[in-house]
């Protein structure tokens, strides 16, 4: 073979060897590439088992929030039954006092009454007793002039 051609075929050796150096490095990055992810991918799976974990954890936590508010309305239902027995108590005592109260003042007016028809009564009796005594006085002066 003539040396041109040797040195073409050499030529293209070295470029070919190039090329498979570049290949080689190319392939040894995306081998570390596919490490990493295989490493990213099992991390990932990790944390998706974590995350089921957690929605797991967060079902339950709302199954007892569920079953707390609806604990919490029958107890607002009681609650709010015996606020309107309070209420209608507490409106049952007003009304009641309200007419004690009017019963008090129908007595203390009685009272006030009476208390004038006394006083009415002493100022007749006396009016009397002292018309008995000028009628005694009188008597005793005649008896004491006779």
């Amino acid at each position: 073979m003539s040396e041109p051609i040797l040195k073409q075929i050499l030529e293209e050796i070295t470029s070919m060897k190039d090329e498979m150096t570049t290949l080689k490095s190319d392939i040894t990055s995306m081998k570390e590439e596919m490490s990493t992810l295989k490493s990213d991918i099992t991390s990932m799976k990790e944390e998706m088992s974590a995350l089921k974990s957690d929605v797991v954890t967060m079902k339950d936590d709302l199954a007892t929030v569920k079953d707390d508010i609806t604990s919490l309305r029958n107890e607002l239902g009681v609650i709010k039954l015996q606020v309107d027995e309070n209420t209608q108590m507490i409106k049952a005592l007003l009304h009641g006092q309200e007419e004690l109260k009017a019963q008090m003042d129908g007595l203390s007016m009685n009272l006030f009454k009476l208390e004038g028809e006394v006083v009415s009564l002493k100022e007749q009796n006396t009016e009397r007793r002292l018309t008995q005594l000028e009628t005694d006085m009188k008597l005793v002066k005649r008896v004491l002039t006779i």
